[in-house]
């Protein structure tokens, strides 16, 4: 463990990765989204491993491709789903744990905007629901997360549009419904010096990751109360290499971590 915490990741490519401690992992595979975006902000593999989703901030787009047993490096691109009709300036992705709701974070308005997909996972078949706007609560969102039962969302984002990062648990009183979302806890993560960007919540609500999308550092912030963000404790951070990593997701056994790294383009799977 070096200054401050922080820890450099392991290099041993036969070892695996120790679940739910990016610390132990090694990169696996990858995939260059370049020719869709070269601006990609969020991303999203689907629970079975046979969907992969990024969405691009240079054209506002949301990308689809059918992979194979999770592995980004077996990509097929599939289709593309454009909603700036309801929201530019994406920055932000999340499906419903069953593919048949679609979750894009629009900055230029400080807004999420909801889809209903009439055939699970496939986004050509996503027709508006609604949004919930947070600006006047939680300015400039850089990332969010839904938890897998959708009571809650935990956004990162700037405080008052200044420099300061803030984490925000806003609570769902009609599950996967954001338009029923009021904010709860938030706190200021003034220790991400850098950009904070993704956020993933652990499955049982004891951790908290958020990506640094100014480098390759992932925070890790164990919680002394389930999903109480106000109860967060000092970080472990874990500097990956040159890298600026723009989302974070998990998968729930926590054996396997996708990265999305704006520095080059890529979708990453580390285990």
């Amino acid at each position: 463990m070096g200054h401050n915490g922080q820890i450099a990741a392991s290099r041993l490519r036969g070892v695996p990765m120790t679940p739910w401690d990016i610390s132990t992992g090694n990169l696996r595979k990858s995939f260059d989204v370049t020719t869709r975006d070269d601006i990609p902000e969020g991303m999203y593999i689907s629970s079975d491993g046979t969907h992969m989703y990024m969405a691009g901030n240079r054209n506002d787009l949301v990308h689809q491709w059918d992979i194979t047993d999770g592995a980004p490096d077996t990509a097929v691109w599939v289709r593309s789903f454009n909603g700036t009709a309801d929201g530019t300036g994406i920055n932000g992705l999340r499906f419903k744990s069953d593919g048949t709701k679609m979750y894009i974070q629009c900055n230029s308005a400080d807004e999420i905007n909801q889809y209903d997909l009439s055939t699970a996972w496939n986004i050509s078949t996503a027709s508006y629901v609604g949004r919930i706007s947070y600006g006047s609560s939680q300015a400039w969102g850089e990332g969010f997360h839904l938890t897998n039962d959708g009571t809650r969302m935990y956004v990162v984002g700037y405080y008052d549009r200044t420099d300061m990062y803030d984490v925000a648990e806003w609570n769902l009183s009609t599950a996967w419904d954001i338009t029923t979302a009021t904010i709860g806890s938030k706190i200021d993560l003034d220790v991400i010096t850098g950009r904070a960007s993704g956020c993933y919540l652990k499955e049982d609500g004891t951790h908290l990751y958020v990506t640094d999308g100014l480098a390759g550092i992932v925070y890790d912030w164990t919680l002394s109360t389930a999903w109480d963000v106000t109860t967060l404790g000092t970080p472990v951070t874990t500097n990956l290499g040159s890298k600026n990593l723009t989302d974070i997701q998990w998968t729930t056994d926590g054996s396997t971590v996708y990265l999305l790294n704006d520095l080059g383009d890529y979708i990453e799977q580390w285990g």
